[in-house]
């Protein structure tokens, strides 16, 4: 997806994570990821990094690798040397009316039907078309076929599994389940496909876990 601002071009592409790449005059930009938590109409910054616009001594691309539902929006701000940073451009997640992929991680029917159930579910209370890939052909069927749709038509990509530690790095912990800290270092089971330690929980938790309805 892609949108332009007077002479910048913002990309963004929630289907591999989240990730922003932002083209224009000005040295460097501003990328902010920034969550809605429950009911509020505020949200929080998660993550904030420069952009390189003209300047490639900046990073090129803004990328937070969670993958897991959640309310968020990315805000992008140019800095004018009169006023300060300059919004110049937020989107919100929105899937109404979007295409949206699941792929399906399982080996085991009954369990991939369960997770269909809980996809429909969610495809109904956002309003949103669904495409499903897994293992067996009669179930991805049974959604809109994916043959002669263009994958740039995706707008946001689940992946449904058991999937291990995927970082090294030092944003481990996650504050909707963990107590307030926002990140930590000590959480032994860490994946960006899920927002907690998915080895203890059932097929009806992990996919409630991955899709927001825990």
């Amino acid at each position: 997806m892609f949108t332009k601002i007077d002479n910048v071009l913002i990309k963004y592409d929630f289907n591999d994570g989240i990730s922003v790449t932002v083209k224009g005059p000005e040295p460097f930009y501003l990328v902010e990821l920034r969550e809605f938590r429950g009911t509020d109409e505020h949200s929080v910054v998660l993550e904030s990094h420069h952009i390189a616009g003209s300047k490639p001594r900046f990073r090129t691309k803004f990328i937070l690798p969670i993958k897991f539902h959640f309310d968020f929006e990315i805000v992008v701000y140019r800095y004018n040397y009169e006023f300060g940073l300059e919004r110049i451009y937020n989107h919100r997640l929105n899937l109404r009316d979007r295409l949206v992929k699941f792929k399906l991680d399982t080996k085991n029917e009954m369990e991939c039907l369960l997770w269909v159930e809980t996809i429909k579910r969610f495809c109904k209370k956002y309003g949103c078309t669904p495409w499903v890939e897994s293992e067996f052909e009669h179930i991805n069927h049974s959604f809109v076929s994916h043959l002669n749709i263009p994958t740039d038509k995706i707008y946001k990509t689940f992946k449904i599994g058991r999937f291990p530690k995927s970082s090294n790095d030092w944003r481990t912990l996650d504050p909707r389940h963990e107590n307030e800290l926002w990140f930590g270092w000590y959480k032994t089971f860490w994946s960006y496909e899920h927002p907690r330690d998915y080895t203890k929980l059932n097929p009806q938790e992990l996919v409630d876990d991955i899709l927001g309805f825990s």
